[in-house]
């Protein structure tokens, strides 16, 4: 008993010297990330450093299948490997593009994470190739897990095809699924009541986890707003208060379109965002870079119609040929501008456009379907051969023996050479 105390006291101290170790690691990589990004993405960016092992955790190896989401900044290369020495089946659900890159999870445009990664322009400058060696060493550990990749739309699965990580690693496309007995249709006015806004008047949605976020498209928002506002139509009814702007996200209040009604409800909780959707009468979505967004999938299953970007996974959702929303390009913005205004003038259009949404909720994005889905992918997997970890224990060291006091010196020497 004595024994078994000891090794439980020095498995506890183990792993309070791995958790310092890895805060220490954390710590230098924000200072370095937050110092060295250009102003072209403000979308969260990751490279190798972190990791658990966690293949030797009983729950890990007791399963059949190992089912990986979002794990940037908890399983690095190395992790990756230690698992892959289990020779389980894995499966790895991309809710964005971080496994396939050395560090961003958007790209904001860049396509080198089909090559190499170097030079990134996410970082005003790369002193010790961390960008690259961190794909490098992203890559060797996916060649040794063996993941079968879940892609929730066609175009994260063509940028898994196209990665120099995924390009060999099989990939299903199975669509995320929205609750349709949560979000459902409702009586718009009850829905206001509710939430303490004003029955009458149309209500343009934008709503979002963070507004600041520049791949989530608030200039285009403001834009378009803008030009709306401006068109003589819309002129007379943005003074008459028949329109006005619903908002609602955690920082609502950076949020400041000139001339416009704006309605803040702040970040609304989980259990009442229904009635966002069935308060509102047209969801404007101007995402530059998305997945397959939820709250667009949550808007349909309310049956709203939706004015969105045609980017990534909102083709998926809204495309096709019969079109279950109003999709243009980010660079048409008077396109978006028409849009909002068909819905307001064309009654019929806004009817079949929140028809064909909410039956595509039903039919093709629910979680029953997704279920199934996954079940099928899991029925088919065979299981790898067993890996090595190799060049993936390398990989997670690329920052964490760099002393802070060279980071410093870098960006001094920088400014030195520039002046």
């Amino acid at each position: 008993m004595a024994e078994d105390a000891e090794q439980a006291e020095d498995r506890i101290h183990s792993l309070v010297r791995t958790a310092a170790v890895r805060d220490r690691r954390r710590n230098v990589v924000r200072r370095f990330l937050r110092k060295n990004r250009t102003s072209i993405s403000t979308t969260h960016f990751s490279i190798d450093v972190m990791g658990m092992r966690i293949e030797e955790e009983a729950w890990i190896q007791n399963a059949d299948i190992i089912h990986l989401h979002w794990v940037a900044e908890t399983l690095s290369s190395a992790s990756l490997a230690g698992l892959a020495k289990l020779g389980k089946r894995v499966v790895w659900t991309l809710h964005d593009m971080r496994p396939l890159t050395g560090g961003c999870h958007f790209p904001a445009g860049c396509q080198k994470f089909m090559d190499g990664c170097g030079s990134c322009p996410q970082l005003r400058a790369d002193y010790y190739q961390t960008t690259a060696r961190t794909l490098k060493a992203m890559e060797v550990a996916v060649e040794s897990l063996q993941p079968h990749f879940v892609a929730p739309s066609s175009w994260m699965a063509e940028q898994v095809r196209t990665s120099r990580a995924g390009r060999n690693r099989g990939v299903s496309i199975i669509p995320n699924g929205v609750n349709t007995e949560t979000f459902s249709p409702g009586v718009r006015g009850e829905a206001r009541r509710q939430l303490g806004l004003p029955e009458n008047g149309r209500m343009i949605l934008l709503a979002g986890h963070s507004f600041v976020e520049k791949r989530k498209g608030l200039d285009q928002a403001l834009q378009i707003l803008s030009t709306l506002r401006q068109a003589e139509k819309g002129l007379a009814r943005v003074a008459t208060g028949e329109f006005s702007l619903l908002l609602a996200g955690g920082d609502s209040r950076e949020v400041r379109p000139r001339g416009w009604k704006v309605r803040r409800v702040g970040r609304v909780p989980a259990e009442r965002m229904p009635l966002l959707y069935q308060a509102a009468d047209v969801l404007l979505f101007t995402s530059l870079e998305d997945n397959l967004p939820n709250v667009i999938l949550e808007a349909m299953a309310c049956g709203l119609p939706v004015v969105a970007h045609r980017v990534g996974g909102v083709e998926d959702l809204l495309g096709g040929a019969e079109p279950a929303g109003l999709l243009f390009y980010p660079q048409h913005s008077e396109e978006g501008t028409s849009g909002l205004l068909r819905i307001f003038d064309e009654p019929r259009l806004a009817e079949q456009l929140a028809s064909r949404s909410l039956q595509r909720a039903r039919n093709q994005f629910s979680i029953a379907h997704q279920a199934k889905n996954m079940v099928s992918l899991y029925q088919s997997l065979s299981s790898p051969c067993i890996g090595q970890a190799s060049e993936g224990e390398e990989g997670a060291q690329i920052l964490g023996n760099v002393p802070y006091w060279r980071y410093v010196w870098e960006r001094w020497k920088r400014r030195l050479i520039l002046r």
